[in-house]
């Protein structure tokens, strides 16, 4: 496990991330990938 990462460099990494509710997701989003929310983060609806 990666601990000490940019989540930001990590983003722009991958085609799509997944998330509970996490912050991560909607810099995703910000960033044009696609996002599965498995929890209620404000940004899902």
């Amino acid at each position: 496990m990666v601990t000490d990462a940019n989540i930001l460099d990590c983003i722009q990494a991958v085609d799509e991330v997944h998330t509970m509710a996490s912050l991560a997701g909607f810099e995703a989003l910000l960033r044009g990938k696609t996002v599965y929310c498995y929890g209620s983060p404000f940004y899902a609806h």
